[in-house]
């Protein structure tokens, strides 16, 4: 607490006259009392009433001016230097003899820190993803990632009622998390002494930096995995890249570097054998001279599906729609396409609709293109209904002025709105597309995953020329796109409608054509992007199990760097499809191994939009395969869940420069008023470190008038006085 250097009385206002006022007044009225007593009463007990109500009078004055007691200590505080001591992954390299932490160590053993101590108070803290109060010598150097603007921060935060005078900082500088220093050292308001430990030389590193490979394969066919290497200081060497599940090789290549940090890319190959999802690394061995093996590996997680999509597309006649939709599913690497183009008074120009319904219903999905489906029979439509409502799998209409259906034909069944006589009659118009609130959110239509965004793309694309004039959705149907001003009773004439039949689906686009949607963009540099990503999420989302869920939680990707933060995402709707607001959502993550124990635990944040979408963030994970389980609630209610799995690899962002970074570091130094040192000539140090200690005042407040102890004095003389006059029988 320091030394005590006074007390204080301050009253309401400072009225010291109304108080003397009140003692002259409480001293006239208790004597006024008292003067003569019935009975009389010896002078003695007269003096001590006199005194008792005197004092509460007195007393009870003083409250209502309402008096503080303020009582004075001051102190003298010694400056406090912090010492940072960077312990993250990239400070185990090893430099001649010594790895960069243990050169640390020995600099807290120092004389050097004796002389900073005897002039200041020093405390010493390890940091790396933040900072905490130093754990002694058994500390290792092993961080996931280093956050150098969090620690200063942290440090600041802890020593905030202390002289903290400057700070020392310990490291290689390896900033790869969070803020930039620099700019946070600018406005820190204290000077800030970096120490850099590691050599600044360019080192001799191989590191394998980017591996690119599809999310999704599948058995038997050729998977390319592209490699990205970067090279320094082994020009004209040959070294391995190897692509590896686990023991076993799956591919290698030798490669000759041409070093001077530049890039070079590496083709693979692999054929997946089995389904399921997989773990590959790629990897370099270790060479003479390396520093660090950790960025000579990277990992990939793929999904390995079965087989490819098996698409059936039957057109009724030769088109542009035809033309452009095959070539749109043929450039899909995940796509079988058995096309079939048919002649007005039926036979076929190209290939033959399956002759048996086993092999029908080898196929996943099937599309019939403005086709007068009186041309495939009553049997291949019997076998069209099973494909869909016994076997699970998608049919997909597209409307065109040949699309017919015959009396009775199962397919009828199968199309998700109502329809009279057979033939739908075709209007030929110009219009656009707009998206129902379902529309948004749906697979199929939802091309990005921004709304605002998704709006735009749709509002861009090329009008429509033609529609067919069908009833309203069916039961359970859902409309996804309308006319915008066409109406078919009380509702907007649907254009793009899906359902369920039996366990399997059914989807119509009621507009033509498409296909101008790429030829028109093609001069936009988008034509492909847009027209392609629909057509892939139409198939995919006919030919899978899983239909739009409503609550969609996902990590920002598959694989996250060692040190990296994983980042979450959600997009929430209600029942009918509205953004979903205000909503609490908390995402666990559990190694795969130990899947009953939370890892890591957070939540998710409105992104500030109202569209339903949030945004947050775990932390940092050590290497691993890791599950995920995500909760929502709503105004304390469960509404949803999602789970799902991702990886953090041992790649980490420790290891991608190993040089010490002595331009950031002195950069720190120059914008807070401090000074760099490197690790061997840090004697002048302490010399820096000179500060004063500074005097400092506490005062403690008491509000005597709203203190208990005053009531309990002010009932105690009126009790006291009442006992004495009680007993003495005073009137």
């Amino acid at each position: 607490m320091g030394l005590f250097s006074g007390i204080g009385l301050d009253l309401s206002g400072h009225q010291w006259v109304v108080t003397l006022i009140s003692l002259v007044s409480a001293l006239g009225i208790a004597f006024w009392t008292y003067r003569r007593t019935n009975p009389p009463l010896p002078a003695s007990i007269r003096a001590l009433l006199f005194i008792l109500r005197a004092a509460a009078i007195f007393l009870l004055v003083f409250v209502v001016l309402e008096p503080i007691l303020s009582l004075f200590w001051r102190r003298v505080e010694e400056p406090v230097v912090a010492v940072l001591v960077d312990t993250s992954a990239s400070m185990s390299i090893s430099e001649e003899s010594q790895d960069r932490f243990s050169q640390s160590q020995e600099f807290l053993k120092s004389p050097i820190i004796e002389k900073i101590a005897s002039k200041n108070q020093v405390k010493t803290y390890q940091f790396a993803e933040d900072a905490y109060p130093w754990q002694g010598d058994s500390l290792k150097a092993a961080g996931l990632a280093t956050d150098i603007a969090q620690a200063l921060e942290t440090v600041r935060g802890e020593l905030s009622e202390e002289n903290l005078a400057a700070m020392v900082v310990l490291t290689d500088g390896a900033n790869n998390l969070g803020r930039n220093p620099v700019q946070r050292a600018e406005v820190f308001g204290l000077p800030i002494f970096p120490v850099g430990v590691g050599s600044s030389d360019p080192r001799r590193d191989i590191s394998v930096k980017e591996v690119e490979v599809n999310e999704v394969v599948y058995v038997e066919s050729r998977v390319p995995v592209e490699v990205t290497i970067q090279s320094r200081g082994h020009e004209g060497q040959k070294v391995p890249v190897t692509l590896s599940d686990k023991e076993i090789v799956l591919d290698s290549r030798q490669v000759t570097l041409v070093g001077e940090g530049r890039e070079q890319r590496v083709p693979l190959e692999f054929v997946p054998t089995e389904e399921g999802i997989r773990r590959l690394t790629v990897t370099i061995p270790l060479q003479e001279g390396e520093l660090a093996a950790e960025n000579n590996r990277r990992d990939v997680s793929l999904k390995i599906l079965k087989s490819k999509i098996r698409v059936l597309l039957v057109w009724g006649s030769p088109s542009w729609d035809f033309a452009f939709l095959r070539r749109s599913l043929e450039r899909d690497p995940n796509v079988e396409l058995t096309p079939l183009v048919m002649k007005k008074q039926g036979g076929y120009f190209l290939g033959a609709f399956p002759q048996k319904e086993a092999k029908l219903f080898q196929h996943d999905a099937v599309i019939l293109g403005d086709l007068n489906t009186e041309h495939l029979g009553t049997l291949q439509g019997d076998w069209l209904y099973r494909f869909v409502a016994e076997r699970g799998n998608g049919l997909l209409f597209l409307y065109g002025p040949q699309l017919r259906f015959g009396p009775g034909s199962p397919l009828v069944d199968l199309i998700p709105v109502t329809i009279t006589g057979g033939k739908p009659r075709t209007l030929e118009d110009r219009f656009g597309v707009e998206l129902t609130p379902a529309g948004r959110v749906h697979p199929a239509t939802a091309v990005v995953d921004d709304v605002l965004a998704l709006d735009r793309i749709w509002g861009d694309l090329p009008p429509f020329l033609g529609l067919g004039q069908f009833g309203l959705p069916k039961p359970g149907a859902t409309v996804l796109a309308v006319h915008p001003a066409l109406a078919v009773g009380d509702q907007k004439a649907p254009l793009i409608v899906v359902h369920r039949v039996g366990v399997g689906k059914t989807m119509l686009m009621a507009a033509y054509p498409t296909w101008r949607w790429d030829f028109m963009l093609k001069g936009l540099g988008r034509g492909e992007q847009t027209y392609d990503r629909f057509w892939s999420n139409v198939v995919r989302w006919l030919t899978t199990r899983e239909e739009g869920r409503l609550v969609r939680v996902y990590p920002a990707g598959n694989v996250f760097r060692s040190g990296q933060r994983i980042a979450f995402q959600a997009r929430l709707y209600d029942e009918n499809y509205r953004p979903m607001d205000r909503a609490q959502v908390n995402v666990m993550a559990m190694r795969k191994e130990t899947p009953g124990r939370v890892e890591a635990e957070g939540d998710l944040f409105e992104s500030g939009r109202r569209d339903g979408q949030y945004r947050g963030e775990l932390g940092v994970l050590s290497p691993g395969e890791y599950l995920y389980r995500a909760e929502v609630s709503l105004g304390g209610q469960k509404v949803g869940s999602d789970q799902g799995e991702f990886l953090v690899e041992e790649y980490s962002l420790e290891f991608e420069k190993v040089e010490l970074n002595e331009k950031l570091l002195r950069s720190m130094a120059q914008v807070s008023g401090g000074a760099y040192y490197a690790l061997e000539d840090v004697e002048e140090l302490p010399a820096h470190l000179q500060f004063r200690s500074r005097e400092v005042s506490r005062k403690l407040e008491l509000e005597l008038w709203n203190h208990p102890g005053m009531l309990i004095c002010l009932i105690l003389l009126l009790a006291v006085e009442w006992t004495i006059r009680k007993r003495n029988r005073l009137m």
